[in-house]
């Protein structure tokens, strides 16, 4: 990356209403939070919720790239491929 593209970077994370999310939605975390309403964490639905929490017109309006993720198989393939990648 040349210092031009490095300050387009830059420039682009502090554009008003925008920025980076960090987001602790691992496979435990979700874990603790379904078994909280007696709901089976399988990769299917550690899928859905990652695509129903990161696919809201909120968060897709104010987001400037995908959420980082951990290495999970449930946050390679999500719906339009939100969660696509290595």
């Amino acid at each position: 990356m040349n210092l031009g593209e490095l300050a387009d970077t830059a420039r682009s994370l502090v554009v008003t209403g925008k920025g980076i999310l960090a987001a602790d939605e691992s496979a435990p975390t979700i874990e603790k939070r379904f078994k909280a309403i007696d709901l089976p964490s399988t990769e299917e639905n550690r899928r859905a919720y990652r695509d129903l929490l990161f696919t809201t017109p909120a968060y897709r309006s104010h987001q400037r790239r995908d959420p980082l993720r951990r290495n999970d198989p449930a946050t390679r393939r999500g719906r339009d491929a939100v969660h696509g990648g290595a």
